[in-house]
C-alpha cells in the first residue's frame, strides 16, 4: 500500500517587485500550516518522502510544516515547470516511491486539480493548504485512488 497526501501550498501575497515564483507564504499560510500540521499528527502521518515545488510559497509550506512537527524522510524539490502535467507527476511518483510509503505531495493549482482528477474520477478545488489522503493498494495508477480523508485549515 502507499499513501499520498495531496497538498496545495500555502496562503501567500503577491509582493512588488518580485516575480510570482518568488513570493513567500504570509501570515495567513503559517497559521494555515500549524493547523494542518495538527492535523497530520492527528493523524499520525510520517513520511517518507515529501516533494515539493521550487517555488517559494510550495518551499515556504514544507519549511513551515516541518518546523510545526510533520516528520519527512527524505525532502526532494522539483522543477515547477517540468512537472505541472499530470503525466509527469506520475511518473516522478511512480519512479520514486516504493510500496508501504506515505508521501505528501506540495503543489499547485491547477495541477493538483487535474492531478486529483486523474486517479480518483472526482473533481475536487484545492484552496490553500487544502490535502486530500489517498489510499493506493497495488501502485499508483489513475482511477486507483481511494479517498480516505480531507485534511484543511
Amino acid at each position: 500500500m502507499i499513501q499520498v497526501l495531496l497538498m496545495r501550498h500555502a496562503h501567500y501575497s503577491p509582493i512588488p517587485g518580485k516575480s510570482h515564483s518568488e513570493c513567500p507564504i504570509d501570515t495567513i499560510g503559517q497559521s494555515q500550516c500549524a493547523e494542518v500540521a495538527k492535523q497530520i499528527k492527528q493523524l499520525g502521518l510520517n513520511f517518507n518522502i515529501g516533494f515539493c515545488s521550487d517555488l517559494q510559497r510550495g518551499q515556504d509550506t514544507l519549511a513551515q510544516l516541518q518546523s510545526n512537527g510533520v516528520n519527512f524522510g527524505t525532502l526532494k524539490t522539483y522543477a515547477y515547470n517540468q512537472y505541472i502535467h499530470t503525466s509527469a507527476i506520475l511518473s516522478l511518483l511512480k519512479s520514486e516511491v516504493a510500496n508501504n510509503q506515505t508521501v505528501l505531495w506540495v503543489g499547485h493549482n491547477p495541477n493538483l486539480e487535474a492531478l486529483y482528477y486523474d486517479l480518483t474520477g472526482e473533481d475536487l478545488f484545492f484552496d490553500h493548504c487544502k490535502g486530500v489522503l489517498l489510499n493506493f493498494e497495488d501502485g499508483i495508477k489513475p482511477l486507483k485512488g481511494i479517498k480516505i480523508t480531507v485534511i484543511q485549515p
